[in-house]
């Protein structure tokens, strides 16, 4: 019998059928990165990130050094993540009733 590594198992074709709000959406990616992955370490070479929330696939554009904004397709709202030698250092983050920062353990909101 032989047996797939964890790296084979990444690139096996999924499809993930999920249904958030009344809507159903379709994830034919395999799913290599995550939002809660912002919080934690710097997204490097990554163009995609699975939200989970809404279980649908987001962009992430690398805006500068170290620098990234991750776009909503949905309402445009973008979110910005500041990394300082690979942890975060500051986040931005657009909601749709309030905006608010994370800053090195202050979390702080603003219209």
């Amino acid at each position: 019998m032989e047996y797939l590594t964890k790296n084979q198992l990444l690139l096996l074709k999924i499809t993930c059928i999920i249904t958030h709000n009344g809507k159903t959406s379709e994830i034919n990616i395999p799913i290599t990165y995550s939002t809660i992955n912002l919080y934690f370490e710097e997204t490097k070479n990554i163009e995609k990130i699975f939200a989970e929330l809404e279980g649908i696939t987001k962009n992430i554009t690398n805006i500068g050094a170290s620098n990234y904004q991750l776009t909503d397709p949905g309402n445009h709202h973008t979110n910005t993540y500041t990394y300082d030698k690979g942890k975060l250092k500051e986040a931005i983050i657009s909601h749709e009733l309030f905006n608010f920062k994370l800053s090195q353990g202050i979390i702080g909101l603003f219209s």
